[in-house]
């Protein structure tokens, strides 16, 4: 019996031993790894196997809006997600699909809006080998070889998948059969038509009835009052050690600081956050990497990431890459529209935010991050009626129909045109 519980004990011992030495390996890891790069420790030891999907492929290429219809010139529309049935079409199509050729954009995309059809849409332009690995191609050669190098938007339709920019369109098709689309359900309170630019124009039979936007600025103490201890109060988790950071008022501007990091609060309601430490800079900054980093910064703001967002555009400045996201008002499964910019922007007007956040990444850190401080959400007290009437808004060619969100309380649904967005920038 002695040596039965001696022998426990001895594994007992070398199991505790082995916990030990995990968690210090986990402890190295974050003081090592996760403070630098703003990510989990999970992230990384998940590199080490291989992944469906790169990090940030699948979020690149989730378009800014998909418009479906079932071919009887009523369609639908969402932000910021994917239809199943239509990345399961571009992933077939990547992986054994036959090239059919070119053609102009808009006859072509005419044509396929007769019929049923899913169609996604960018707000900037997208690189063909940044595309593919998302749908599990391992290179957009697919697409290149045939001289498809980027494009702002992809049609899924029954006889195949068409990839348009502005002015081209390339068409592919499976070596035998077609894709099976869903019927969509399009509600008649409001639906849309489409002209023959690439343009939707909301439509409503008996009225849509809708609600209002609330704003809250959760900076604000209970009394709305922005102040020192209320926006230092909701910023912890941005600084690697929150208790040795340093609230201040410099300049009518709320300012907390440690060594490497700075987080203000300017007048206008806008939130900055500032890191300063030394980056490593061997090699040339890599597009994915640096939008990964953006998307889990956002991800780790529990203001922000309490909307559904997108990517709305992008650009390289120097050695950085420059992110905006734009909130996606009322949720994207209940057909939600996105968050209107005043024309002026977001803030101050010696620089303004085109959208609600922007994020700037340099070899994968994030070195500047601005946000509107405002969360949104729908007032579930106050309903209004859009009426027929107030949908015929005169188009122009080059611009498109927007339905979104005001910025002002109380509000009602603001109509506008907006032009496109065609980001060119090399990825």
């Amino acid at each position: 019996m002695f040596n039965i519980n001696k022998g426990i004990l001895r594994r007992i011992k070398t199991l505790v031993i082995i916990v030990l030495g995990v968690l210090a390996v986990y402890q190295t890891g974050r003081l090592w790894f996760v403070n630098i790069t703003n990510r989990s420790f999970f992230v990384y030891f998940a590199a080490l196997f291989d992944a469906p999907a790169p990090d940030g492929y699948t979020d690149i290429v989730r378009p800014m809006r998909v418009v479906f219809g079932n071919g009887d010139g009523r369609f639908d529309m969402r932000y910021g997600v994917n239809e199943p049935t239509a990345d399961n079409a571009i992933a077939e199509i990547l992986r054994r699909g036959d090239f059919v050729g070119t053609s102009d954009a808009a006859p072509t995309l005419n044509a396929a809006l007769r019929g049923p059809i899913v169609l996604y849409e960018y707000a900037f332009t997208v690189n063909s080998d940044i595309f593919a690995p998302a749908f599990n191609s391992r290179t957009g050669a697919a697409l290149t070889d045939r001289g498809l190098e980027s494009f702002n938007a992809v049609a899924v339709v029954p006889a195949g998948v068409i990839f348009l920019d502005s002015e081209r369109a390339w068409t592919f098709a499976l070596p035998s059969g077609q894709f099976q689309l869903p019927d969509f359900y399009i509600d008649d309170n409001l639906y849309f038509n489409a002209t023959d630019t690439r343009i939707f124009l909301p439509r409503t039979q008996d009225g849509w009835r809708h609600n209002t936007l609330r704003m809250t600025n959760p900076y604000a103490n209970r009394l709305g009052e922005v102040q020192l201890h209320s926006v230092n109060a909701q910023v912890s988790y941005l600084f690697d050690n929150p208790a040795i950071r340093n609230p201040r008022m410099v300049d009518n501007v709320i300012t907390i600081s440690t060594i490497n990091t700075r987080v203000r609060y300017f007048p206008g309601n806008i939130l900055e956050y500032n890191c300063f430490r030394p980056i490593r800079r061997g090699e040339r900054p890599d597009f994915m990497t640096d939008f990964s980093g953006a998307l889990a910064f956002v991800n780790n703001d529990p203001h922000a990431s309490s909307h559904d967002f997108y990517l709305a555009g992008f650009e390289s400045r120097g050695r950085t890459h420059v992110f905006w996201f734009n909130y996606v008002i009322g949720g994207t499964e209940a057909g939600g529209f996105p968050l209107l910019t005043p024309e002026d922007g977001w803030g101050p007007t010696h620089d303004p935010l085109p959208y609600p956040i922007e994020v700037v990444v340099d070899h994968g850190r994030v070195t500047r991050y601005r946000k509107l401080a405002f969360t949104f959400g729908l007032d579930t007290l106050n309903r209004q009626t859009l009426t027929p009437g107030a949908l015929n808004i005169p188009t122009r060619e080059g611009e498109r129909f927007m339905l979104g969100f005001p910025a002002e309380q109380g509000a009602g649904l603001e109509i506008r045109l907006e032009s496109r967005l065609e980001r060119t920038d090399e990825q």
